[in-house]
């Protein structure tokens, strides 16, 4: 039987939603057309009529699919491709879903994920894609008792670094530039 790898059409939206149905049965927005329409439809001059779904299809229907959503990220002083990949599934039990994957990397990359599968991770870790699991972030905080009074915040420790941090931006001269400490990742 012949596969073919290829982006999501109109024509593909009925079987895709069908499928939908039963893959994410537990989530109504992701069996609404206009839902799909909105997440995926693309905008590129070169894939108007097409969706930012990636496929693999056979003469008996659809095996796997790859939504994602494109977008830039500011790297190294550069602007560069990346995507939201979302909405991956494999149905045919086989190789299709890295498929899709791999189709899907050859466009892009960087692949941007919040809140990754386990499953996910240990095929990341088997094809040596370098996953980062953490990312820092920082948070500022301009009145404190405000803030622990909202959160109800009583641990001597966190009330501590919140005060600790009202200070420090408060310390700072009006204007002064706030800024991210470059880190190598």
């Amino acid at each position: 039987m012949t596969e073919v790898v290829r982006r999501c059409t109109e024509m593909d939206l009925p079987p895709l939603m069908e499928l939908f149905r039963t893959v994410y049965r537990y989530n109504p927005r992701m069996q609404e057309r206009d839902y799909l329409q909105w997440q995926f439809q693309a905008g590129s001059a070169g894939h108007k009529a097409d969706y930012n779904i990636w496929l693999v299809a056979g003469e008996d229907g659809i095996h796997s699919f790859l939504g994602f959503v494109p977008a830039e990220m500011y790297y190294q002083g550069r602007i560069l491709p990346c995507c939201w990949p979302q909405n991956w599934a494999c149905l045919s039990g086989d190789y299709a879903g890295l498929t899709v994957l791999s189709r899907l990397m050859e466009d892009y990359d960087s692949l941007l994920y919040a809140g990754l599968a386990p499953d996910t991770v240990a095929i990341f870790n088997r094809m040596q894609i370098p996953v980062l699991l953490e990312m820092p972030r920082w948070i500022g905080i301009l009145q404190a008792e405000q803030a622990a009074r909202i959160f109800s915040v009583e641990s001597a420790e966190d009330r501590r670094r919140l005060f600790e941090s009202q200070a420090h931006l408060r310390s700072l001269p009006a204007g002064a530039e706030i800024h991210a400490e470059r880190a190598a990742i």
